[in-house]
């Protein structure tokens, strides 16, 4: 409906396995559930056209003239996602500072706090705090999970 009103949409969508009575089979998930994202200058009269638009349950931000607006880099980065071969999951979000638990590998349970993360790799504190001395090691982001 919005898109026939003339809003450029982006509704991101990976592949990914899911269960049903018939076993696992590939099917065309949303990236993030319940989220469409409107790239569109909104004045008071798109606002409240949007916010009428059946399945609608809210705008991000604060008022009609405080949006919530997400990076364009940030949103190129999803659109790249939506068309690459390798295949994307969801993942919890991690922020740098964030109390996390490892859950797969050698270092499986191990809990920390993540003070460094890129693309792949973060860098996962352990400290002993009796001694006021801290280790670090360098773990995969996708197999670590906010505690």
């Amino acid at each position: 409906m919005l898109s026939a009103k003339g809003y450029e949409l982006l509704f991101a969508r990976i592949d990914q396995w899911v269960a049903n009575k018939k076993g696992k089979h590939l099917a065309r998930v949303p990236m993030f559930r319940s989220y469409l994202f409107i790239n569109h200058a909104i004045g008071k009269h798109d606002y409240i056209d949007i916010s009428n638009t059946k399945g609608m349950v809210r705008i991000l931000g604060d008022r009609w003239d405080r949006l919530a607006i997400i990076p364009n880099q940030e949103i190129n980065d999803i659109k790249s996602l939506c068309c690459c071969d390798t295949p994307v999951s969801s993942h919890p979000f991690l922020n740098r500072g964030d109390k996390v638990r490892v859950t797969r590998g050698s270092l499986k349970n191990t809990q920390g706090i993540l003070v460094k993360s890129d693309q792949h790799t973060g860098l996962l504190v352990v400290s002993v705090s009796l001694l006021n001395r801290s280790v670090a090691v360098e773990v995969n982001c996708t197999d670590v999970v906010p505690i």
